[in-house]
């Protein structure tokens, strides 16, 4: 807020006070005023690039979008790793079951290219994040964690040997630059479906109905609208206590997109004081519970 500014500059949402001395917040935001305390407000970052997807991978990866005068907008397999990959190799779950890095809900796009700075780069696909959907959906189910009912886990164990003896046959351990992707996948997939502590982590039935209300249920089941078109943001709430339930059970890093593969929500140019206040920003209506 830059309640001192100009009218034309500090538009016209008013501050409030927040739970940290000195700092006021959006009148919008008041909820998150009684959390200041535990944040840090963060107010030098900026850049001068001004293109979506060049920006996008400065802010995952901290590393400039620029190589040989041109600005990176796409995902490359040499592109460096967002933060996520790079915890989840230097300091994986305890659990082998787990993820070490988690994406809610989707892999954003733009202009036709997936937003650089998502997936591991040059670290490899072993520590791509693991894509999990949106979770307020109703019939949602996490991909690859559960079984098909014809085939029981002594089946799969017994697909696992078989693929591994196929790979000495055809000499796949010897040539890694082939496979190596796909073998970080194939056991990415045997662990999450052999792991009864990640399918309890995802299972957002086992919070009680207060909490998962608090966080906010979805107010709509038509997901056809973007937010910036005053779509709302349904998947917000349940991805965010997804999130808070994975931290938990020991995923390293979590990252919560606002918008959804191709919804920018807060690339506000148009309408922007109606669709902060109505859409982006939370309800003044939400139920409280402490």
């Amino acid at each position: 807020m830059k309640p001192l500014a100009p009218l034309e500059v500090r538009g016209e949402f008013q501050p409030i006070e927040s739970s940290l001395p000195g700092v006021s917040v959006c009148e919008h935001l008041p909820k998150l005023s009684r959390q200041m305390h535990h944040l840090a407000l963060i107010r030098s970052v900026h850049h001068d690039v001004v293109d979506h997807n060049a920006g996008s991978y400065y802010a995952l990866t901290g590393r400039t979008p620029v190589i040989g005068g041109k600005l990176i907008l796409g995902d490359e397999p040499d592109n460096f790793p967002p933060f996520g990959a790079l915890v989840s190799r230097l300091s994986p779950p305890e659990s082998r079951g787990l993820p070490g890095f988690v994406h809610l809900p989707d892999i954003m796009s733009n202009n036709g290219r997936d937003l650089p700075g998502q997936r591991a780069g040059f670290l490899g696909p072993a520590y791509d994040p693991f894509v999990a959907g949106d979770p307020s959906e109703p019939a949602y189910e996490v991909p690859g964690l559960a079984l098909p009912a014809e085939i029981p886990e002594l089946r799969l164990a017994r697909r696992r040997v078989l693929l591994d003896e196929l790979d000495r046959a055809a000499g796949a351990r010897d040539a890694r630059s082939n496979f190596i992707g796909l073998e970080s996948h194939y056991n990415r997939a045997f662990s999450l479906l052999a792991s009864d502590e990640t399918r309890q982590a995802f299972d957002l039935s086992r919070e009680p109905a207060h909490v998962r209300e608090r966080y906010g249920l979805p107010d709509r089941t038509d997901r056809s609208v973007e937010a910036r078109k005053f779509g709302g943001l349904p998947h917000l709430g349940q991805s965010l206590l997804l999130a808070r339930r994975l931290i938990e059970a020991g995923v390293r890093l979590v990252t919560v997109c606002t918008g959804r593969r191709f919804d920018q929500s807060w690339d506000t140019h148009r309408q922007h004081f109606p669709l902060l206040k109505s859409h982006c920003c939370p309800t003044r209506t939400a139920p409280f519970r402490h």
